[in-house]
């Protein structure tokens, strides 16, 4: 913590946005892969090409 200071010298800074996070580091393209097909399905659909376009998003970085 820095050094004390009044509170009301404090408040106009409380609401102030903090610094933009960084972006998450994106995943592999090989992210999938080592996981192999599991013999998981959800409605007829294996749980790996349900889950292909979500890591294809987070790859991509948007």
């Amino acid at each position: 913590m820095s050094a004390e200071r009044p509170l009301e010298e404090c408040l106009a800074e409380f609401w102030l946005a903090p610094d933009e996070p960084e972006p998450p580091h994106p995943v592999g393209p090989d992210a999938l892969e080592p996981l192999g097909r599991p013999d998981v399905t959800v409605r007829g659909r294996n749980l790996h090409d349900l889950l292909r376009p979500a890591y294809d998003e987070l790859r991509s970085g948007r």
